[in-house]
């Protein structure tokens, strides 16, 4: 959230690479909840505080490049990807005996982060340097494979069959190893 004015009826909030406003009825439709003390869902924010001027762009991009460097440093030895995949299986069996809404708190904090986090990833190289196109083609690829398999986990959760979700993030794996490897090999 960017702004919000409870007597104007209105929010401006950015979402992924976006700015967008609601107000109105839209208001009205998100806050209705609240008015009466529930929390409808539980809204999340991150705080940036601009302290100091500007960098220029080479600079920004410099530490960037640091930044980035240091991430990669402080990343697990072995693919999370890998490990998360190894265990959808069983935790799509234990979110398939649970209410269907938690279908979609599951798919969230879990599918949909790691897929918004990779496609952030890939706009970020192409910004840090536009001939990392093919590194940020690998994100982007990890991308599109959590964004499958949240369709197969939803899926499996409604048929209660489970099968092939061991398999469901293979190329994101690949794509994550690759992506990795060429980051290493730029930083």
């Amino acid at each position: 959230m960017n702004a919000l004015s409870a007597a104007e009826r209105r929010m401006e909030y950015f979402h992924n690479g976006g700015y967008y406003a609601l107000d109105g009825e839209d208001y009205d439709g998100l806050m209705a909840g609240y008015a009466h003390g529930d929390t409808p869902f539980l809204p999340y924010a991150e705080f940036v505080k601009l302290d100091a001027a500007p960098l220029a762009e080479a600079e920004l991009r410099a530490q960037a490049w640091a930044l980035l460097a240091e991430r990669l440093a402080d990343r697990p030895k072995a693919c999370p990807i890998s490990a998360f995949q190894a265990q959808l299986p069983a935790a799509a069996e234990r979110v398939a005996g649970r209410e269907p809404a938690f279908f979609h708190l599951y798919a969230f904090n879990s599918l949909r982060q790691l897929g918004a986090d990779f496609e952030l990833l890939a706009d970020h190289l192409v910004w840090l340097d536009p001939g990392m196109d093919d590194l940020a083609g690998h994100a982007r690829a990890i991308a599109q494979s959590a964004k499958a398999a949240q369709f197969k986990l939803a899926r499996a959760c409604a048929k209660k069959k489970f099968e092939g979700l061991e398999t469901s993030l293979d190329t994101a794996v690949a794509a994550y190893d690759a992506l990795m490897a060429g980051l290493q090999a730029q930083a």
